[in-house]
């Protein structure tokens, strides 16, 4: 009775068997992130803060190859948006004396990366794995100044003190800033259930965020 089970046991998995990931073996996923390294990088190099408070999480595809059975190499596309405030921080630190938001920003990024993908045990429908990438984000940052701040040191466009003007400020307003750069992600642990299409979570850092979510076909 037992060997009939397994029998039957066997003959039951053998559908989802081509589904293991394997030399010649493709995945495709989609996924969203939070806390990424683009929601938390800068538009303002002067010594008043950007402070971010909304995010609308990183969302990827993600598509690898298996050249053998544990390596497989991918490329990764996606977008983050985050918006936030220009604020003048604490007067006592940056020494203006002033205090209050000056305006408001947002970024949309852009990510391209090849990735480098590493199974460390697949067992069942369950794979642990880790990866790594760097691409390159294309990012535009729209800033907002407050109309009444942004008058007070404008008029048409012209400061009448342009020994005072005030390095938070442009002549725009709003102004778009292009925001380019190289971008990496590094995944430490991912986590993968299911058969021909899986559930995934993975923990790492960078464009992808610290915790990155979603679901995985595998072909």
């Amino acid at each position: 009775m037992r060997t009939l089970f397994s029998l039957l046991l066997f003959l039951g998995l053998l559908p989802f068997a081509a589904f293991a990931t394997r030399r010649g073996s493709s995945m495709i996923s989609l996924s969203s992130g939070i806390v990424t390294f683009d929601d938390y990088r800068g538009v303002t190099a002067t010594s008043y803060m950007d402070i971010p408070y909304a995010y609308s999480s990183a969302v990827f595809a993600t598509y690898r190859y298996f050249i053998t059975d544990h390596f497989a190499i991918g490329l990764s596309a996606g977008l983050d948006d985050v918006k936030g405030n220009l604020t003048y921080g604490n007067p006592k630190a940056n020494g203006s004396g002033m205090e209050g938001t000056a305006g408001t920003y947002i970024r949309h990024a852009y990510t391209v990366a090849p990735e480098f993908f590493l199974k460390y045990r697949e067992k069942g429908r369950t794979m642990l794995y880790g990866y790594c990438g760097v691409g390159y984000t294309l990012s535009k940052v729209e800033k907002a100044y407050d109309p009444q701040l942004y008058a007070n040191v404008y008029q048409n466009g012209v400061s009448p003190y342009p020994a005072g003007l005030p390095n938070y400020l442009s002549a725009q307003n709003p102004l778009y800033v292009n925001d380019n750069h190289i971008n990496a992600q590094v995944t430490a642990l991912g986590i993968s259930i299911g058969w021909e299409v899986a559930w995934h979570i993975e923990f790492g850092f960078g464009y992808k965020g610290i915790i990155n979510t979603g679901l995985t076909l595998k072909l």
